[in-house]
């Protein structure tokens, strides 16, 4: 909101980045402004930061370039690259380099929007852009986004009912459903809204996404 606030648009959005920050030559030739080192790419300010997989390792994205942006205009501490890390396409986070790190081992934060980020099948009571703009914490492989486990259910629910509402397929926090992270709850589907936490399973097994969050 600080960054909205002074700049008039979102980080990894705006129209005018280059204008603040110059322009990184590697990635951006066509947006006007002056190469500079690390420089940064124009958003097309549109109000959306898009979870995109499509392209590949390099490629500029909005969704890396939110990390990026926050962190020349002071708001966050690191250096973020801006572009897509190593991998298989180009929404490849590779925390440390163009996303923050987590203070968990082998984590890191993750950000989207417009969608559930992969298969709606993959994610609890997912519909087109019901996530928003969304925050990722969890685990990383090369070419994809935090969002294997790292925690183990009880861990995940006292974030979910400190901040949220401690139910995992409503509210604002929840859960990834995929995969092991299904074992993250006690739900038969992606749309059991009845679903609690598994608290009886001291395995590391969730990985928790911070929906709608502007």
């Amino acid at each position: 909101m600080a960054f909205r606030d002074k700049y008039f648009g979102l980080p990894g959005d705006i129209p005018n980045a280059t204008s603040f920050w110059g322009k990184d030559a590697a990635t951006c030739n066509s947006n006007p402004g002056t190469a500079t080192t690390p420089g940064t790419c124009n958003g097309n300010g549109d109000g959306v930061i898009p979870w995109n997989n499509s392209g590949t390792a390099g490629d500029t994205k909005e969704m890396h370039r939110f990390w990026q942006q926050l962190a020349l205009a002071g708001l966050i501490e690191g250096d973020y690259t801006g572009v897509a890390g190593p991998g298989g396409n180009g929404v490849t986070v590779t925390p440390g380099t163009n996303s923050p790190v987590s203070k968990l081992t082998n984590a890191g934060w993750g950000f989207g929007g417009n969608n559930c980020g992969v298969a709606t099948s993959g994610f609890y009571n997912c519909a087109s852009e019901k996530y928003g703009h969304y925050f990722t914490i969890g685990s990383y492989t090369v070419s994809n986004t935090p969002l294997s486990r790292v925690f183990k259910p009880e861990e995940a629910w006292n974030i979910d009912v400190k901040l949220d509402d401690g139910l995992p397929v409503l509210g604002k926090i929840m859960p990834r459903y995929h995969d092991l992270n299904t074992l993250c709850t006690t739900a038969t589907s992606n749309m059991d809204t009845a679903a609690e936490y598994n608290l009886d399973d001291s395995t590391i097994r969730c990985a928790l996404y911070f929906v709608r969050q502007f």
